[in-house]
């Protein structure tokens, strides 16, 4: 005696899209068009995040030359729509959005915005703790701009705890 299960796919009509026999269980998937409609939609989703890198990083460049030419206001106008991207695409914990807070957290603690900057940078080391640990060269500078941060606004004996902390991270790296 054959077994046969026939489920549907919900929204698609059509023939069965999943048949089942037993014994020995052969399972056959026929997704059809449910297949080549996924197929195309991870494609345009890479196509989408590529776009969007692309536009990320010429967003990045506008920024250096903004730095360059002495205007941080369009620089940071420029850092913001380059995060804003990342986290769209990568969400908010992304290694990448964590790089693009540094480098955001940097610009404000450079044109005096010290406590903005402090919370950028540390929001930006917390990603980097997380997303490469605590001993990756990566997440020692975050917490060396951090430390850069605090000094800035006046907090020495947070700032040096922040580098005691980094030179440890970096101690303990296998570079």
């Amino acid at each position: 005696m054959q077994h046969v299960a026939v489920a549907r796919v919900p929204g698609v009509d059509g023939p069965p899209q999943v048949e089942c026999r037993a014994p020995g269980v052969v399972l056959e998937v026929q997704l059809g068009e449910v297949a080549v409609r996924e197929q195309r939609r991870v494609a345009a989703h890479r196509g989408h995040a590529r776009q969007l890198d692309e536009r990320a990083l010429d967003i990045r460049a506008s920024t250096a030359l903004e730095r360059a030419l002495g205007r941080p206001a369009a620089a940071r106008g420029h850092f913001e729509r380059a995060l804003a991207l990342r986290e769209d695409v990568l969400g908010s914990r992304h290694i990448l959005v964590g790089g693009a807070l540094q480098r955001l957290g940097e610009l404000l603690v450079e044109t005096g915005e010290l406590d903005a900057g402090s919370q950028v940078l540390a929001r930006a080391w917390t990603i980097h703790d997380q997303a490469l640990s605590s001993s990756h060269p990566d997440t020692a500078l975050s917490l060396l701009a951090l430390a850069k941060a605090e000094l800035a606004r006046g907090q020495s004996a947070l700032a040096l705890t922040h580098v005691e902390a980094s030179w440890a991270h970096l101690a303990s790296a296998d570079v």
